[in-house]
């Protein structure tokens, strides 16, 4: 089975922890909100605009249901700051419910005091996305030669912190090429930097 064509997918699966049966990461809301906004970045929907996401005016909606109701958020909305379009609610049971239908399996409904527990249709989904972490990261290619949509899935897992597929020894034994696909990423990844940073300050003072 192939892996899901959405970097919100691909984000979601590279946190899922197989020995605990679910997804697993701080950061992960703000990582799924980052990653929808790429793809609409990526596929021409969304530009930057001084700092802000402007979308791009006539264009389709989205066939993908994840990203058409980010595609709709944003355009209903007045103009916010990448950071915003991170931090924003309830998109993590939007994505799981589009990867229901052919990569996982919900086996557990959360409830009250209960974590949810997800399966893998196809276990080696979760061998797929972290041989596609690590070829990209470990590939000789020059960052700037390297597929946009894999380097930005792998800046944007990085920046979040997933110790799934990216532990903190690889994050620190590939800093710099780390760095320089950070950079290219441009304002999706940036705006997830700058949420989690937001994120943490809010923690920090105990708000």
């Amino acid at each position: 089975m192939m892996l899901p064509d959405t970097l919100p997918g691909l984000a979601f699966l590279a946190t899922y922890d197989r020995d605990r049966g679910r997804t697993v990461g701080q950061w992960s809301g703000q990582l799924l909100g980052a990653a929808a906004v790429a793809d609409l970045y990526l596929d021409g929907y969304v530009v930057d605009d001084d700092g802000r996401v402007r979308p791009v005016a006539g264009r389709a909606t989205p066939t993908n249901p994840v990203l058409a109701e980010v595609w709709q958020r944003i355009g209903s909305s007045r103009p916010r700051r990448w950071q915003h379009w991170a931090s924003q609610r309830g998109l993590r049971s939007e994505v799981r419910d589009d990867l229901a239908a052919r990569w996982i399996r919900v086996d557990r409904p959360a409830a009250f005091l209960r974590r949810e527990r997800i399966s893998l249709r196809d276990p080696l989904s979760a061998t797929r996305i972290a041989e596609l972490v690590r070829g990209t990261l470990r590939s000789g290619t020059p960052v700037a030669r390297l597929p946009e949509r894999d380097n930005i899935l792998v800046a944007l897992l990085a920046v979040a912190e997933v110790g799934t597929v990216l532990p903190r020894r690889t994050r620190r034994d590939n800093g710099r090429r780390l760095k320089e696909m950070i950079a290219r990423g441009g304002p999706p990844v940036d705006g997830l930097r700058r949420a989690i940073r937001q994120a943490k300050s809010v923690y920090a003072s105990g708000g």
